[in-house]
């Protein structure tokens, strides 16, 4: 499980940031088909593995890291063909440290916070406990996944409005945000908040709901945590 994580742990940065330059290039169909490539590839991937009847504990992150390996080749494939501008200046890793130290030290506190928070949840409750947080988690992915698909679109934008101190643009492209946030955050939380018979992730992952209000407070936790993305483009 630890060999095919940490497989993925390398691959996903690398392919999160060629999608990121698709949408800094104006192409966010590039970046929309590296995502589409990557789902079809872990569906098929985890598929195939189950079949041949491959060790559970290595389909999971196995499938995952094979994904983004496909989606990362494919897409690094067609922005060969499509070419390339030589830029007229050069940033060396050195700038980028200076510049953006701020930033690293953002980037650095979240991981290192979650893994603090399951340190010590795994400490004062052991790691069933853990689990059942880890299950809340994954029902609510799909908020921050939608929160990170939209700001990587609408993040160029909303820093490009920011530069020029647009405040029109830039508070039209975080309404927008909140809207989405708002719209998804509404209809999720009346579907997978509490078990019911409309709610198919009670079946698929029932230690989510072991502990009663688990996933209603971890989906608020990440609605809150996913609301200011606009105004984080626009002080960058």
């Amino acid at each position: 499980l630890i060999v095919t994580t940490v497989a993925t742990a390398f691959l996903s940065p690398l392919q999160d940031h060629v999608r990121g330059l698709f949408h800094l290039a104006k192409a966010s169909w590039g970046a929309a088909f590296m995502s589409g490539v990557q789902f079809m590839t872990a569906a098929l991937s985890s598929t195939a593995m189950l079949m041949v009847k491959v060790n559970p504990v290595l389909i999971p992150m196995g499938a995952l890291a094979i994904a983004n390996a496909v989606s990362l080749t494919t897409v690094l494939v067609l922005a060969h063909h499509l070419g390339e501008n030589t830029p007229d200046w050069q940033v060396s890793l050195l700038d980028l440290i200076r510049s953006g130290r701020w930033l690293l030290a953002g980037r650095f506190s979240l991981p290192a916070s979650n893994l603090l928070a399951s340190a010590i949840v795994t400490t004062v409750a052991g790691p069933a406990i853990l689990g059942l947080a880890e299950a809340a988690r994954v029902v609510v992915q799909p908020v921050p996944v939608f929160s990170l698909g939209v700001m990587a679109a609408l993040s160029p934008q909303s820093m490009q409005a920011a530069r020029d101190k647009d405040r029109r643009a830039a508070r039209s492209i975080s309404r927008t945000y909140l809207r989405l946030m708002g719209m998804l955050g509404v209809v999720y939380f009346a579907i997978v908040a509490v078990p019911w018979a409309g709610n198919p992730l009670a079946v698929i992952v029932p230690n989510a709901y072991t502990v009663g209000g688990l996933v209603a407070v971890t989906l608020l936790a990440n609605l809150v945590y996913a609301l200011p993305r606009p105004y984080r483009s626009e002080l960058i």
